[in-house]
């Protein structure tokens, strides 16, 4: 080991036969150690944990490998134990470690952090995939920058009794997602209660039947996914800032929960994108213009409207489907702008309402000054261009899918009163003999 006081990358990535990582202190610049897929490591030195410049630690996939030293490494940036399934601890922080900003833990036996995790001051994503059983504590997360905390297929248990949580501790936290995660009637408000700060909110595949009233003290959330959650029945929260919600696949809704999510006054104005299982066989009547087929045209002037677009999903008798691939296109005198349903998935199912905000101007605006994305800028300028030099231009919004013969769609649009002039708006062509639509 003195003769090699100067390597900085050890690697022993799928070395079938390493059992046993034993003192390496002698390499005190080693920067990057990689042990990933030895399937057979049992062991490692406890002087692995005190490589001061160490910035790379990976042992991802050591199926075999049971603890792991404390870690006492100030430069450490990546740390790596995802695919380690008999890793039942995590190991030890024993010192400030402010470079690892993401921790991901998939298919590891590990049900518990330790009060030294804390120690990770600059992390701000945590995410826990498929191991089985875990438990957030207090003691272990409080972390001033954690952002963004993301459990997948795993059994999400309750904080133990004595652990005492404040909503203060995750005050930060802004994306949560617990996907398939085994929340109940009983945890589900418990969590929502520590983590009122939420913006995005992820609760997928879970078996709770009541979406509790709390909800509403979330007064930051503005997107909600509660996709394939088979037993809810009933929404008694909705949040104040709440702008998109999917619920789709989520067929044991009662009427009265389907009732308000189509509510005119949940949605005036607001700019809502609402996916979720109608219940009705009818657009409802605050929708001013209604067609029976999966397109829908109007004629505005000056400036694109703000207005509400509703597609109703039903099969046609004797049909038998679940999903399809669909896609939705917009036409403004003849130019398709493709980003319309940005948030919605490739698949719509029978039997949904799909509602969104058609007002692309606030669309494009948006999404160009959030990413600075080249063809977000390319099309505000084609929306310019798509604007006719004269008086009237059309729309056509049409939902295309691969099931004609099985999937009936009707379409409908509202327009928001309070945002636009009803001389600008018309449904028939004002080129022919029509009249101004009564909004």
């Amino acid at each position: 080991m003195q003769k090699l006081t100067n390597l900085k990358i050890l690697n022993f990535k799928d070395s079938e036969y390493l059992t046993h990582i034993h003192d390496i202190s002698g390499l005190s610049n080693l920067e990057d150690l990689s042990m990933k897929n030895c399937k057979n490591l049992l062991t490692i030195h406890d002087s692995v944990g005190h490589l001061n410049k160490l910035k790379i630690l990976d042992v991802g996939g050591c199926i075999k490998l049971q603890s792991f030293p404390p870690l006492k490494l100030s430069s450490l940036q990546k740390l790596k134990l995802s695919g380690c399934e008999s890793l039942k601890s995590f190991p030890e922080i024993l010192g400030v470690m402010q470079y690892i900003k993401s921790i991901e833990l998939d298919k590891t036996s590990i049900e518990e952090f330790p009060f030294s995790f804390q120690n990770l001051t600059g992390l701000s994503l945590l995410e826990v995939f498929g191991n089985g059983r875990v438990r957030l504590s207090s003691s272990s997360l409080m972390m001033s920058n954690l952002k963004k905390v993301d459990v997948k297929n795993c059994h999400l248990l309750l904080p133990k009794e004595n652990d005492k949580f404040s909503s203060e501790m995750f005050s930060k936290v802004r994306s949560l997602h617990l996907f398939n995660s085994n929340l109940s009637d009983e945890s589900l408000p418990k969590f929502l209660t520590l983590f009122a700060n939420v913006q995005k909110l992820d609760l997928s595949a879970n078996h709770f039947t009541i979406l509790p009233e709390c909800l509403k003290d979330c007064n930051f959330l503005y997107k909600l996914c509660l996709d394939d959650c088979k037993n809810l029945k009933e929404i008694r929260g909705i949040p104040p800032s709440l702008k998109y919600f999917s619920a789709q696949s989520c067929n044991s809704l009662t009427s009265s929960s389907r009732s308000m999510l189509l509510n005119q006054e949940l949605h005036e104005a607001r700019g809502t994108y609402f996916y979720f299982p109608s219940g009705t066989e009818r657009i409802p009547e605050w929708f001013e213009h209604q067609r029976n087929g999966p397109s829908i045209t109007f004629w505005f002037r000056n400036y694109l409207p703000s207005a509400a677009l509703l597609f109703l999903t039903k099969l046609k008798h004797g049909a038998d489907t679940s999903d399809c691939l669909a896609e939705i296109k917009m036409f403004i005198n003849g130019y398709r702008f493709n980003e319309l349903m940005f948030l919605i998935r490739p698949e719509i199912q029978s039997g949904h309402a799909y509602l969104f905000d058609m007002n692309l101007h606030s669309w494009v605006y948006l999404h160009s000054s959030e990413n600075k994305n080249e063809n977000m800028w390319s099309m505000k300028f084609m929306l310019e261009e798509a604007l006719s030099t004269n008086e009237w231009n059309h729309a056509l919004v049409i939902c295309t899918h691969e099931m004609k013969d099985l999937l009936r769609i009707e379409s409908g649009i509202h327009i928001f009163k309070e945002k636009n002039s009803t001389e600008n708006i018309r449904f028939s062509n004002p080129y022919k003999k029509s009249r101004f639509v009564n909004v």
